[in-house]
């Protein structure tokens, strides 16, 4: 019994430490990375032919990213994801975004940041093993837009 709450203890501290990665040139990439707690979320349902249990469709009235129409719940989801270019920080909207990683952690080959006109280019690619999905978003002078979220091929 000591090791399973050590263990679920252990992982509860996982999910809720900031996490920083280096993407070179002095740009580093702060995410904190959370559980998904069901209680917590608005979950819809859709009916799909005769699945059953149903597939999730949306959460929190939006579709979301990070699942191919699976009846489970994410396992876990962005909390918030900062950029730190030359010392200016900037959100990242990471709304819909869910099951970042296979365990629950960034790393520095899910992303590709790019110089463009006035600012940058981060393009972000994420998946659980299924769900694939990109996120691309254009940074300039402190401030972000997500200009793209779509599933992948896998």
């Amino acid at each position: 019994m000591r090791a399973t709450i050590l263990l679920f203890t252990t992982s509860l501290s996982l999910f809720s430490q900031a996490q920083t990665i280096e993407l070179g040139k002095g740009i580093n990439l702060t995410a904190e990375v959370v559980a998904f707690d069901p209680t917590q979320h608005s979950i819809k349902r859709c009916p799909i032919l005769n699945w059953e249990p149903q597939p999730i469709c949306l959460i929190d009235g939006k579709p979301y990213f990070g699942s191919d129409l699976d009846s489970k719940t994410p396992r876990d989801h962005f909390r918030s994801l900062a950029i730190d270019i030359a010392g200016i920080r900037t959100d990242l909207d990471v709304s819909g975004m869910f099951n970042v990683s296979s365990d629950g952690l960034i790393h520095p080959g899910q992303f590709e940041i790019a110089p463009v006109e006035g600012g940058h280019e981060l393009n972000g690619f994420f998946s659980d093993g299924a769900g694939v999905y990109t996120v691309t978003w254009r940074i300039m002078a402190g401030g972000a837009i997500r200009t793209e979220l779509k599933e992948a091929e896998h």
